[in-house]
């Protein structure tokens, strides 16, 4: 489970589907990663901003969208692998390598990332 890596998966408490991006991994399938989410940037709503994505960052991204750092996730590596094995998520292109540090720096100033996914932030 590398970083920049990304699946399309749903939302845990919403089913809608998002594409997850790796921005820490590990190489043990047992230990956890930290994922964040691209969702579609809103004007009408209070919304962080620390990284803003525009059409041609990603493969995926076709309006402006955002990181949302709030809804991160830190599942385990296997529990992804065997996702994709399952067809419950699905694989997508990898984010460059420019965009993941872009999105690691968004993580690292985010007022909305929970406090038990800073200990990832060591990492990056």
């Amino acid at each position: 489970m590398l970083c920049g890596k990304t699946y399309l998966m749903p939302h845990p408490r919403t089913q809608i589907q998002h594409l997850y991006i790796v921005i820490c991994h590990s190489a043990n399938k047992d230990e956890e990663v930290l994922m964040v989410n691209i969702t579609t940037a809103r004007n009408n709503i209070d919304q962080e901003k620390c990284c803003c994505l525009n059409v041609g960052d990603h493969t995926f991204v076709n309006h402006e969208s955002v990181i949302n750092y709030e809804d991160a996730l830190c599942p385990k590596g296997g529990e992804i692998l065997e996702a994709v094995n399952n067809g419950i998520i699905v694989a997508h292109d990898d984010v460059s390598a420019v965009l993941l540090q872009r999105i690691q720096d968004g993580a690292k100033i985010s007022e909305a990332i929970q406090n038990k996914m800073k200990k990832f932030f060591e990492k990056f």
